[in-house]
């Protein structure tokens, strides 16, 4: 287990360790209210792709473990591998440490959404959610429960240009007799049925990606990753470890290759759908596409992600709050028992409905 020595921020006032404020922007000390600006230098620099990928050291992360000695109360905390920011369990003091992996991260989006206003944000969502189970809304009250953390991302940028060929299926309708049985007597009838006339078809769609995100943290679900975009990665800033007091942070375990291959995937889909806008109709096939890349390039940066969990029937949940725009997405369980008391209020309803109709048959001539 490696040693590694905590930033000091250290107040000027009062020597207490100071916390980045989201709402001031600044570091911020919490005893005595003093603060201490942080320039805010934009940057949004980034690399070749293919240089960034030649480099063989992406292709083997090994997280180490470190102790780290607290600026605050002196005490030793063991860091697990790849957490470089989190806090003191003594004193709460908070603790930033060196990022251990080759690359470090150039840049970083800083929070902007407070403690509070995630808190207010995440009580709407829960309280929004249908057969939620009743011990869920627990959580409103239970500030502990979010947690800040800066995630590492790898965002990738290239200029597209794609060949297809597919076809292209156009509706129309047509009369068709359909011969039935009614009261003992043959009947027939005469309905439209939808067809597809199918053309065949080729051409050409462009896009251009700008900083398609990718985390580089495999610990939590893409899909649940995916529904708290879009970030704002205009307004990263130049990587700076006074963003991160007070929160914690990790870095990548994914290898870029790794992310690549994802950002690759999801590319594709978007071309995909352009594609078929392209071809336009009612229905498309999509035969093939030659996707062609160019001006392919990628950063590393830190966003900032609002987490709380819940463990409920022996399995946990977790939900995530975007920490620049407020965007929330959560896996969520159900609570059966409501959902069963719904169902007995529907087909009472119903049965009450069809009761009534009963009754008018018999009493109203």
């Amino acid at each position: 287990m490696r040693e590694v020595e905590a930033e000091d921020f250290g107040c000027e006032g009062c020597g207490s360790q100071m916390r980045y404020s989201p709402a001031r922007m600044e570091l911020l000390c919490e005893y005595c209210g003093n603060s201490s600006p942080i320039e805010r230098r934009i940057d949004r620099e980034s690399e070749e792709l293919q240089k960034a990928l030649a480099r063989s050291h992406w292709e083997s992360i090994e997280g180490v473990q470190r102790s780290v000695h607290c600026p605050g109360c002196g005490a030793s905390r063991k860091l697990e591998a790849f957490v470089v920011a989190g806090e003191c369990e003594y004193c709460s003091s908070p603790l930033v440490t060196e990022f251990c992996n080759p690359e470090k991260p150039g840049t970083i989006l800083p929070f902007k959404i407070s403690r509070a206003e995630a808190h207010e944000i995440f009580a709407n969502w829960i309280g929004s959610l249908w057969f939620a189970p009743t011990r869920l809304k627990v959580l409103v009250d239970k500030y502990e429960s979010l947690t800040g953390y800066y995630l590492p991302f790898h965002l990738f940028s290239a200029d597209t240009l794609t060949l297809y060929k597919g076809e292209r299926g156009d509706a129309y309708y047509e009369n068709e007799v359909v011969a039935r049985v009614v009261n003992g007597r043959e009947e027939s009838s005469v309905r439209k049925v939808r067809k597809i006339r199918w053309s065949p078809v080729n051409g050409m769609v462009s896009r251009k990606f700008r900083d398609l995100p990718i985390a580089a943290d495999d610990t939590i679900p893409m899909a649940l990753i995916e529904r708290i975009e879009p970030w704002d990665s205009s307004s990263t800033r130049e990587s700076d470890k006074r963003y991160l007091s007070g929160f914690y942070a990790t870095e990548y375990n994914r290898a870029l290759s790794q992310s690549h291959k994802f950002a690759l995937e999801k590319m594709r889909r978007r071309i995909e759908y352009d594609v078929r806008r392209d071809i336009g109709g009612d229905e498309q096939r999509v035969f093939d596409m030659d996707i062609h890349y160019k001006e392919e390039r990628y950063r590393y940066t830190l966003f900032p992600v609002w987490s709380a969990s819940f463990r409920y029937g022996g399995k946990e949940y977790r939900y995530l709050i975007n920490g620049f725009n407020g965007r929330v997405s959560g896996e969520r369980p159900y609570s059966y028992i409501k959902i069963a008391t719904a169902i007995l209020v529907v087909f009472s309803i119903l049965a009450v409905i069809a009761y009534w109709d009963n009754i008018k048959e018999i009493f109203i001539p």
